[in-house]
Order: C-alpha cells, then structure tokens, then sequence
C-alpha cells in the first residue's frame, strides 16, 4: 500500500473513531430522557410504558401457498 495511502486510510479511521467517541460522551452526559428505573432502585411506570416494545405481526406470509 502506498504511504499517502496508508496515511489517508489511518486519518480517516481516526477520525471516525474520534466521532464515535465524542457522541459516546455527548449522550452519556446529556442524557435528559427518562429512563425506567430510577437511580434509587425503582420502576418508574411512565417511563416503563413508554419504552416498551410492541409486538406485532408481520405484513407477509412465511408460508408457500398450496397449488
């Protein structure tokens, strides 16, 4: 690989890498959104609602058709 290259390559790496640690620590600082379980130790319903997955079915057949 050529020098340029590889310094290239090596600059954009780091620079995603350095991205990706900068919003790590803006949303482990920032976080004002509730979360389910308070620092105490308990559930807080509101938030708990909120969060919870909803399962659905899905919109196509996983089944062949019988002919």
């Amino acid at each position: 690989m050529p020098i340029w290259l590889r310094k290239y390559t090596y600059s954009q790496i780091n620079e995603f890498y350095e991205k990706q640690a900068k919003s790590y620590e803006d949303a482990s600082k920032g976080s004002n959104t509730q979360t389910a379980i308070d620092t105490d130790g308990k559930v807080n319903p509101q938030a708990f609602r909120e969060n919870q997955v909803v399962e659905r079915k899905p919109t196509y057949s996983t089944r062949a058709s019988k002919k």
